[in-house]
């Protein structure tokens, strides 16, 4: 990636630097492929009035499942 890039550039360890990014829809989609790039913070936007959870929910199942090792 291009983070990668700099920091081999720079003398940094890229492993240091914590990935985050805002996530939409499904991680069934997108989590995977993120977390294989190094994301490790996934910001899940809501919006009211109404607020739908489900979304969060699938999320932190798919976090869960990863530090499970599944």
């Amino acid at each position: 990636t291009v983070l990668d890039e700099w920091c081999a550039k720079e003398g940094r360890d890229p492993a240091e630097i914590e990935r985050s990014t805002g996530v939409e829809g499904s991680p069934d989609k997108t989590g995977q492929q993120l977390y294989d790039l190094g994301v490790r913070m996934f910001t899940v936007g809501l919006s009211g009035p109404d607020y739908d959870l489900g979304k969060l929910r699938d999320w932190l199942a798919f976090r869960d499942d990863v530090n499970a090792g599944r």
